[in-house]
C-alpha cells in the first residue's frame, strides 16, 4: 500500500470533493434539481459510510478503501458498514488481508476490456463481524480466484452470459 504524505492526502480528497461539487453545480445550472438532490443523497450516504468505517479503528483497511481510487486500478470498489458501529481494531490486519488479497486476485486476472466491480460490506453483528465481498466482472483466468476461494466460505458463484462472473464471499471474524 502506498504511503501517502499529508499533502497528497489533502490534495486527493480535495479533488474528489471538487468533482462532486462540480457535478452538483452543473446539474443545478441545467435546472436538473432532481439529479442534484440524488447526488447529494449519495454523498451523504458515502460520508456516513466513511464515518462508520473510520470509527471501527481499522486504520489499515480504512486507508485501503478510502484511497483505493486514487491510483490507476482495474476495479471499481464500493463499501458499506452496517450494524452497531464499534471499535474492532484487533481485526484490522485479518480483514484487510481478506479484502486486499481478494481484490488483488481479481485485479491480476481481470479482463481489462470489461468493467470490474467489487463491493465490501462489513456487518458488525452481535456474534462477530461478517465481511461480505461481492464481485461482478470478467476474468481472463479463473484458476487463481478458485485457489483463493478454497480457503473461504462461498455464498454464491454464478457464471453469467459472456463469461461474466457474479460472486459473493462471506467470512466471519
Amino acid at each position: 500500500m502506498k504511503k501517502w504524505s499529508s499533502v497528497e492526502l489533502i490534495r486527493h480528497y480535495r479533488h474528489e470533493w471538487l468533482n462532486k461539487l462540480q457535478i452538483i453545480h452543473g446539474n443545478l445550472q441545467l435546472n436538473n434539481t432532481a439529479e442534484a438532490e440524488r447526488i447529494v443523497e449519495q454523498i451523504i450516504h458515502a460520508t456516513i459510510n466513511e464515518s462508520n468505517l473510520t470509527n471501527t479503528g481499522m486504520d489499515r483497511l480504512t486507508e485501503y478503501l478510502l484511497t483505493f481510487s486514487w491510483t490507476t486500478r482495474v476495479c471499481l470498489i464500493d463499501y458499506e458498514v452496517i450494524g452497531e458501529v464499534r471499535e474492532i481494531k484487533t481485526l484490522d490486519d485479518a480483514i484487510y488481508t481478506f479484502v486486499s488479497s481478494f481484490v488483488d486476485t481479481i485485479e491480476h486476472n481481470a479482463d481489462t476490456s470489461k468493467e470490474q466491480w467489487v463491493a465490501v460490506t462489513l456487518e458488525l453483528a452481535s456474534d462477530g463481524v461478517h465481511c461480505n465481498l461481492s464481485f461482478e466482472g470478467k476474468l481472463v483466468d479463473e484458476a487463481p480466484l478458485n485457489r483463493w476461494l478454497e480457503n473461504v466460505n462461498v455464498g454464491t458463484y454464478d457464471k453469467l452470459e459472456n463469461d461474466l462472473i457474479a460472486l459473493e464471499v462471506t467470512s466471519r471474524f
